[in-house]
C-alpha cells in the first residue's frame, strides 16, 4: 500500500481548494463545514462520501422537492446557553425555532425519500429535532417572531 508524504495537502493545494468551496458557501455554516473537511485514504469512505454528494446534487437538481435550508449561525446564541443566568433575546429563540423546524423538515424530506437517497436518509436518520424546543417557543411567540402578549 503506498504511504503519502504527510504535506499531502500542501502538495495537492487543498488549501486552494478549500477557499474555492468556502467562495460557493452561502454563509458562516458551509465555510465551517469546508474547514472541517478531511483527507481519506479509506477507499470505502471515500465512496461513500462520493455516493452522498451525488444523492445531495440530485436534490438540489429535482426542482425544489428538497428541504430549504436556512444559513443560520447560531453559535454565537448555543455558546451562550452554557452561561449561568444569560438569557436568549427573541431573535436568537426564534432563530433556534426556526432552525428546528427546518431539521425536522430535513429528517421528513428523507423519510419520504429512503429509497431515492438512501445514503442521505442514513446521514440524518439518528438526528431527532427537539420538538418540545418548538414548542416552548411557540408558546412565547408567534410565527412572526413577536411575543404573544398572552405568553
Amino acid at each position: 500500500m503506498k504511504t503519502y508524504p504527510n504535506d499531502i495537502e500542501n502538495i495537492l493545494g487543498i488549501h486552494q481548494i478549500r477557499q474555492l468551496l468556502k467562495k460557493q458557501c452561502g454563509g458562516g455554516r458551509g465555510a465551517i463545514l469546508v474547514d472541517t473537511m478531511c483527507i481519506s485514504r479509506n477507499k470505502n469512505q471515500i465512496a461513500l462520501w462520493l455516493k452522498q454528494v451525488h444523492e445531495y446534487v440530485q436534490v438540489l437538481e429535482s426542482g425544489g422537492g428538497g428541504p430549504a435550508i436556512s444559513d443560520l449561525d447560531l453559535n454565537l446564541s448555543m455558546s451562550k446557553l452554557d452561561v449561568k443566568d444569560l438569557v436568549l433575546d427573541s431573535r436568537e429563540l426564534n432563530e433556534i425555532r426556526s432552525v428546528c423546524i427546518e431539521a425536522q423538515e430535513v429528517v421528513d424530506f428523507f423519510d419520504g425519500h429512503l429509497t431515492q437517497f438512501p445514503e442521505l436518509h442514513k446521514l440524518v436518520s439518528s438526528m431527532t429535532p427537539p420538538q418540545s424546543v418548538i414548542d416552548q417557543i411557540n408558546g412565547v411567540f408567534d410565527q412572526e417572531g413577536t411575543w404573544k402578549r398572552n405568553a
